[in-house]
């Protein structure tokens, strides 16, 4: 008897929560027309950024490229590289010689890194800025480096810093 009853309790609770379809268009005459939007979102943002495995600095200046590859994302969005780290607020990148004995003095020869003629570090350190269909930087990917401060007394040896590149996926 009980399970009777809450077989038809359960029965009517069904039958109350199927709820009627929502229409969004009603055509209340004859040959009456409505246009409704029909949508589908991909979500599936990919891109492929280019950066030199060693970056070498030079007794003249020379230059480097960030780059984009497989760009494949929303119109509201854009792909963001800067650098994170050993990057100084001067945009000078500190190279230290290596296999120095201890006690003895760290030698050290210093770059500065530009975008667009201008100091990284003035654009809050941004070396590339990619856009929807852009495989090509916009504005800015092509950095510069002023020549190293080597001279006639600079010591013999490798002088190495690591830079460390911040990828974002922003929106416009």
């Amino acid at each position: 008897m009980i399970k009777r009853i809450l077989t038809g309790v359960l029965a009517l609770v069904l039958i109350m929560s199927v709820s009627e379809a929502a229409y969004a268009a009603n055509i209340t005459t004859d040959g009456g027309t409505a246009s409704v939007p029909v949508t589908y979102t991909v979500d599936n943002s990919a891109f492929e950024i280019t950066i030199p495995a060693v970056i070498r600095p030079s007794d003249r200046a020379t230059s480097f490229k960030v780059g984009a590859e497989l760009v494949n994302i929303r119109p509201d969005e854009y792909i963001e590289v800067s650098i994170s780290s050993g990057c100084d607020s001067r945009s000078m990148v500190v190279m230290k010689r290596q296999n120095v004995p201890a006690g003895k003095t760290v030698s050290t020869l210093e770059t500065r890194f530009s975008a667009g003629g201008n100091p990284i570090g003035s654009n809050g350190y941004i070396v590339g800025h990619f856009e929807d269909g852009s495989n090509i930087v916009n504005s800015i990917g092509d950095i510069s480096m002023s020549a190293v401060n080597a001279n006639d007394k600079t010591e013999a040896g490798d002088y190495l810093a690591t830079i460390e590149f911040k990828v974002d996926l922003k929106k416009k």
